[in-house]
């Protein structure tokens, strides 16, 4: 089923010639063009970026567009830790190659000790109920020999694990071992196994992770959750990917995550962890995402204005015209930072004559690396309606796409979501739709129909919470 909202010609993109020059680079860099057909799993991530995951479709989604990959090989990746879901930048879940397991785990480990901190100041919580917590967990694990979910676990420890009452539900903490799992994911030593194998769900088992992908820790029996380890080692296998593996010293932590009082030695061995944390996590981002701005590394990486600066310091970055409209208050919004061999190649980059259509989830990297929606539309289509949106509301006024994205060589040209009642794509274009963007449809159509099911944006998302979306799509986008 198919809408055209808006026949004829594209109408001149944002910024002109560069800015369309700009997309086109991003789709390249992100092997939209077909440079990467048939490539493992592992390698299209370490090219490209790690996979944003909320329990959806996306990562299948992103695989299938850049490298034709089939969900039977990404789900074997996963059994075979190849690629694996990590809450990492931000504390947010995506999915990684395993070059990159100790970097991610490194990046994201602030968000559980924040999580603990608050638990501590308004919950009565205590670090060492956690630690408790966290030996009786992995206890449990290595006598099960087998994943765990929360439920089960929960039985297995037994009174280790205590509920937090109706002041923890309201904070979204109703008892203390999300806690523990966090910090002991976040220091490598369990990880999340999908009950089904799959991706585009959040039901997960727990097993214990050995070797970890930080190394070895500092016993040999379970410890404390604040055992750190000896050594911060990305080599959790073979580097399959061309990507090299970081290794960086962990810095001295306390349960909760903090820095313990040592002499200044040891607070500044801490402070150089992590700047090196964030140069490396700087320096995977501007290879994926480059040319972006410090506005853009900040939001992938929540880093302040200051260490984001430090972050990119040692890079050697050089600045380019950015041909977007500068963002209101944004200082940094007419600069972008890029190596100098992408500044050079960019200069030589020639934008494809022909169409490369793509059908991509709504949280795809070719969007979420930079988190700027406006730069994927063309100036005629901001002042679309958002389908089923409310009345009034207008693409150009949004972060993030409302559905999931049609795309062509960078530049959002349509939007799809699929119906799982018809079996279909059920898509709007702002072009007028040619025999290579139904052949598009079709191969993501049949894709999702008979590998995936169902293609949702999150876990929560359902064939009745689009529907919507759905209708109005049928009826073009409005």
């Amino acid at each position: 089923m198919s809408g055209v909202s808006g026949a004829g010609e594209p109408a001149a993109m944002a910024g002109g010639a560069e800015m369309a020059r700009l997309r086109a680079w991003w789709w390249h860099r992100q092997g939209l063009d077909g440079r990467l057909r048939g490539a493992r799993p592992d390698a299209v991530l370490a090219e490209t970026g790690w996979a944003r995951s909320v329990g959806g479709s996306g990562p299948y989604l992103g695989l299938f567009a850049r490298a034709g990959t089939d969900r039977a090989a990404v789900d074997e990746a996963v059994a075979r830790l190849e690629i694996h879901e990590l809450p990492s930048a931000r504390g947010c879940t995506y999915v990684l190659p395993a070059a990159d397991y100790a970097l991610g785990l490194r990046a994201g480990a602030s968000a559980p000790e924040a999580d603990l901190a608050a638990a501590v100041k308004h919950l009565g919580v205590t670090e060492r109920e956690i630690d408790a917590l966290g030996i009786a967990v992995l206890g449990a694990l290595t006598t099960a020999g087998a994943p765990l979910d929360p439920a089960t676990l929960k039985k297995a420890v037994g009174r280790a694990v205590r509920s937090l009452g109706e002041t923890g539900r309201k904070r979204g903490v109703t008892t203390t071992l999300p806690l523990a799992l966090g910090l002991l994911q976040a220091r490598g030593a369990i990880r999340r196994v999908p009950v089904n194998g799959r991706l585009d769900q959040q039901r997960y088992g727990y097993v214990r992770w050995s070797p970890s992908p930080l190394g070895e820790r500092t016993s040999a029996v379970p410890g404390r959750t604040g055992d750190v380890p000896e050594r911060l080692s990305g080599d959790a296998g073979p580097d399959r990917t061309g990507t090299a593996p970081v290794s960086l010293p962990a810095p001295t932590v306390c349960s909760g995550g903090s820095t313990e009082a040592a002499p200044d030695a040891g607070r500044d061995a801490a402070r150089s962890a992590a700047d090196r944390v964030r140069a490396e996590l700087a320096r995977r981002y501007f290879a994926w995402a480059g040319p972006a701005s410090l506005r853009h590394f900040r939001w992938f990486s929540n880093l302040t204005a200051a260490a984001a600066k430090t972050a990119v310091a040692g890079l050697g970055l050089v600045s380019l015209p950015d041909p977007a409209p500068v963002p209101d208050g944004s200082p940094t919004g007419a600069v972008l930072l890029a190596t100098p061999e992408q500044a050079a190649a960019l200069a030589d980059f020639t934008v494809p004559e022909q169409p490369q259509y793509a059908l991509l989830a709504g949280n795809d990297g070719i969007h979420l690396l930079h988190r700027d929606f406006g730069r994927l539309l063309d100036p005629a289509d901001a002042d679309r309606a958002v389908p089923g949106g409310k009345p009034g509301s207008v693409l150009g006024a949004l972060s993030d796409s409302p559905t999931h994205m049609i795309l062509d060589r960078g530049r959002l040209v349509g939007l799809w979501e699929y119906d799982p009642d018809a079996a279909a794509i059920v898509w709007t274009s702002f072009i007028r739709p040619d025999a290579a963007l139904r052949a598009a449809i079709a191969t993501t159509e049949v894709f999702i129909r008979d590998q995936l099911g169902d293609a949702r944006s999150f876990s929560l998302d359902s064939p009745k919470s689009r529907a919507p979306r759905i209708a109005a799509l049928r009826k073009g986008g409005t």
